[in-house]
């Protein structure tokens, strides 16, 4: 799933595998200047939310600000080994 540029408020709730790019940018770290941003409006929680037991996530190119909850923008369920979670954050690739 591609997003397009903007600002878009809340978060994302993600109960399935699924890939979400937004702009990735180029080979530097961080988004790319067209990124869209997951605005929390200074509200607790998370830019995106993982469900327990979902697999083959990739979340890619985002601006995630405003969340008073998560340092990374990113929460995920309790998630058992084996599980391929996979997100780009400003600096380093995590999964």
């Amino acid at each position: 799933m591609h997003v397009a540029a903007g600002t878009y408020a809340g978060n994302v709730h993600v109960s399935k595998a699924v890939t979400v790019v937004g702009d990735p940018g180029d080979a530097t770290a961080g988004p790319g200047a067209s990124a869209p941003v997951i605005d929390g409006g200074s509200l607790p929680g998370s830019g995106f939310f993982i469900d327990n037991g979902v697999a083959n996530v990739t979340i890619q190119g985002f601006e995630i600000a405003n969340f008073t909850s998560n340092a990374t923008g990113i929460a995920m369920a309790s998630q058992p080994g084996g599980q391929h979670l996979l997100y780009h954050h400003p600096g380093q690739l995590l999964s």
